[in-house]
C-alpha cells in the first residue's frame, strides 16, 4: 500500500510513476505523428495515381498533350513522362 511507504520510498514510487506516464505520452504522441504522416503520404499517392489516370484518359481520347498539361497544371514534359505506358489489353501501366 502506498500509504505505508516511507517518504523516500514514496518519492521513488512517484518518480517511477512519472517516468511511466512520460514514456506513455511519448509513445502516444509518436504513434499519432506516424498515423498523420501515413495518411498524408497515402493521400499524396492516391492523388498522383488519380492525376495519372486522368492524363492517360485525356491522351487516349485525343486531347493534345499541351492542353492536358494546362488542365492538370503540370509541365508538358511532366505529362509526356506520365504518358509513357505499356498497353496490356484494356489496362495501362505507367512506366
Amino acid at each position: 500500500d502506498i500509504l505505508n511507504l516511507s517518504k523516500a520510498e514514496r518519492r521513488q514510487y512517484e518518480s517511477h510513476i512519472g517516468n511511466i506516464r512520460n514514456a506513455q505520452s511519448t509513445l502516444e504522441s509518436s504513434c499519432s505523428e506516424g498515423e498523420t504522416k501515413g495518411r498524408k503520404e497515402g493521400l499524396a499517392e492516391g492523388l498522383a495515381k488519380g492525376q495519372a489516370a486522368v492524363i492517360l484518359a485525356m491522351y487516349h481520347s485525343g486531347l493534345p498533350i499541351e492542353q492536358s498539361a494546362q488542365i492538370v497544371k503540370l509541365s508538358v514534359d511532366q505529362v509526356r513522362s506520365m504518358i509513357e505506358v505499356v498497353s496490356i489489353g484494356e489496362n495501362y501501366i505507367l512506366l
